[in-house]
């Protein structure tokens, strides 16, 4: 049943499952109250509350009350993929532990797998922080800085997530699961992550006359791509073969992937399988004579299907053959 009727939809229901952002939290918990009914609430949002800067539990024990039946819903997963019914793996944390093994219990299904925790300090923090920690993996990969700079990104970013968990209370061993290290690893590298897009967005040099200079506008840009990107990654098939309009920002949609690496860039859209000493494309296949074996021999470059040759990365590394 689907009502625009808060009251009667939690009338027919055992429990309340809200899925809105952080910032609405506090706005629908109150319209839960007013319903005066005690079903248990239990919220999927992460993050921060903007105005006062509240983790939501705390959000919740100033609407609902100190003993009001809640958790958090949290985990590595994204939106997309729970719909489409494919595996996933989450945690929900509660104060009670009898409340949180009651609906793990509940929620569990062949292709949902739900985990109970009582560390609902940790279990949010989790949730929270590592959208910093996305953005920073984004903009490393916009860089081009390479695999072994995101791990390390990764890793020592959740030393320090644990770090300031524990101080605000959580447990060391709740950053090391699911709430932790699962979703700060599917948010840092997954391509439906929305903070890591945004990440990327920060990595693309600014236009000469662009009006997305200060922090503030830029983010409001990054808000109104990400929008229009999603909006034109789900309307793809309505557009019938009529090319969609490109985003302003810096032309965002078109560039949100990280350029190639180093030696896709420079030896894998070569044109030519020889190359002379000078790296001109009218060598024929003597023209070197210290080429070795292999120097003749063409392979397919994964990311455009192009051919290079293979002796041309060892020419350029010894001097053979200028840059």
């Amino acid at each position: 049943m689907v009502t625009g009727n808060l009251s009667s939809a939690l009338s027919e229901c055992d429990a309340a499952l809200i899925a809105t952002p952080t910032s609405e939290l506090r706005e629908v918990l109150g319209r839960v109250r007013s319903s005066r009914l005690e079903q248990p609430v239990i919220w999927a949002c992460k993050g921060f509350e903007q105005a006062s800067g509240k983790l939501p539990h705390q959000v919740a024990a100033e609407v609902l009350g100190v003993r009001a039946a809640c958790g958090a819903l949290s985990g590595p997963s994204f939106a997309l993929e729970v719909a489409q019914g494919l595996p996933t793996a989450l945690t929900l944390a509660a104060g009670d532990a009898a409340f949180a093994k009651r609906f793990a219990r509940e929620l569990h299904q062949p292709m949902l797998r739900v985990y109970f925790s009582t560390d609902l300090a940790g279990v949010e923090i989790s949730g929270a922080v590592k959208n910093i920690m996305a953005i920073a993996a984004g903009i490393s990969d916009g860089l081009c800085l390479g695999l072994n700079a995101r791990a390390a990104l990764i890793t020592r970013g959740l030393a320090e997530i644990t770090r300031l968990g524990v101080a605000l209370g959580g447990r060391p061993e709740t950053f090391m699961g699911l709430a932790g290290a699962g979703d700060l690893v599917l948010t840092c590298t997954g391509e439906l992550s929305r903070n890591r897009r945004v990440g990327l967005l920060l990595a693309l040099p600014p236009k000469s006359g662009s009006t997305c200079r200060s922090p503030a506008r830029f983010a409001r840009c990054c808000s109104a791509a990400l929008h229009r990107a999603t909006r034109r990654r789900n309307c793809s098939r309505a557009t019938r073969g009529r090319k969609p309009k490109p985003l302003k920002c810096h032309s965002a949609a078109r560039r949100l992937r990280p350029r190639p690496l180093l030696g896709t860039r420079r030896f894998g859209r070569a044109k030519y399988k020889n190359r002379n000493r000078d790296g001109n494309p009218d060598a024929d296949t003597k023209a070197c004579p210290d080429s070795n074996a292999n120097a003749n021999v063409s392979y397919r470059c994964t990311d455009n299907c192009t051919e290079y040759d293979a002796n041309e990365y060892a020419q350029r590394q010894s001097n053979y053959a200028p840059a």
